[in-house]
């Protein structure tokens, strides 16, 4: 019950018993080992399957329209008594998992996923919003106004962490990072 998958399948995934709620997208996480991960699998992130994730096959229980329909059809947006729905391109978000050596992040980092092309799209865009941002930061030659302009980054993201709840996770992660580096 209200759960996220991200996944990428050869198959369609089946959702069974008292499902509701499942967000589905397409897999996204990345780092430095997935290729060797794959391999171990014998598998590869291949277009062909890129959006076999999207095609459940539903066993749910529920109403029969829930069980033979079982998705709202909608993005992020699907009333509760729903098996799954989408999660919406615009918030659709990889993740890159925590290694040891900074230099494999980066690595990690370009291990190309396998997306859809709205998700592909949405993606790319947010990108380019955070280049083209990071375009303004660098125009400010003063450094007063660069310290201004961090200032007020940081305290937005202050406040967006605590209307988050991501202020606990984000705790959590420099308490794992501290007691790794002793």
């Amino acid at each position: 019950i209200d759960s996220s998958a991200f996944v990428y399948c050869l198959n369609p995934p089946i959702l069974t018993g008292d499902s509701r709620g499942i967000k589905l997208a397409p897999f996204n996480a990345l780092y430095s080992g997935l290729r060797r991960a794959l391999a171990r699998a014998n598998m590869k992130l291949e277009e062909e399957h890129v959006d076999v994730w999207a095609h459940p096959v539903c066993c749910t229980l529920g109403t029969p329209d829930e069980t033979l329909g079982g998705r709202s059809g909608n993005l992020d947006e699907a009333p509760g008594n729903t098996t799954y729905h989408f999660v919406h391109p615009d918030n659709f978000q990889p993740i890159v998992l925590p290694e040891d050596q900074p230099q494999t992040a980066v690595a990690a980092a370009r291990v190309a996923l396998v997306l859809p092309q709205v998700y592909d799209d949405a993606l790319k865009a947010r990108e380019d919003e955070i280049r083209a941002f990071q375009s303004l930061v660098a125009e400010l030659g003063d450094d007063t106004k660069k310290r201004r302009a961090h200032q007020a980054i940081q305290g937005h993201f202050r406040e967006w962490l605590q209307a988050s709840g991501k202020s606990r996770q984000l705790a959590d992660l420099a308490k794992l990072a501290q007691q790794e580096s002793r």
